[in-house]
């Protein structure tokens, strides 16, 4: 018994992902941006603040777009960011951001009571 615990507990450590606490996401908007060639583009509007004491260029982020209740997301992904002009230490600042074309935000669409949870996941 005690080695089941065991497996099941690295199991979760493994599929739980490490967050940077020190650069915060304060608040999120998923949207629809304006049509181009491809189509409108899936973005989101995110306000971050960064906690540390060091200017933060470049961030990757893990994504879920959910609603709250329901047992799967609407869409989820990984992506990076790189921060025109960066976020310096103590700063707040809310940046735009294109999600893109291709995975699962390509095809979501704006559901009622949706909510999209971002979670930092490196930064340099």
């Amino acid at each position: 018994m005690k080695k089941i615990i065991f497996t099941l507990m690295i199991v979760i450590f493994l599929a739980t992902p490490a967050f940077c606490e020190d650069m915060k996401v304060v608040k999120t908007k998923f949207y629809f941006g304006p049509d181009t060639w491809l189509g409108p583009a899936p973005r989101a509007k995110v306000t971050l603040e960064n906690l540390t004491d060091t200017a933060v260029k470049t961030i990757t982020c893990s994504a879920v777009l959910i609603t709250p209740g329901r047992t799967y997301p609407w869409a989820q992904g990984r992506f990076t960011i790189n921060i025109r002009g960066g976020v310096e230490p103590k700063e707040t600042r809310t940046i735009d951001v294109n999600l893109g074309y291709t995975g699962d935000f390509s095809t979501a669409s704006i559901h009622k009571g949706a909510v999209l949870n971002i979670y930092v996941v490196s930064m340099r």
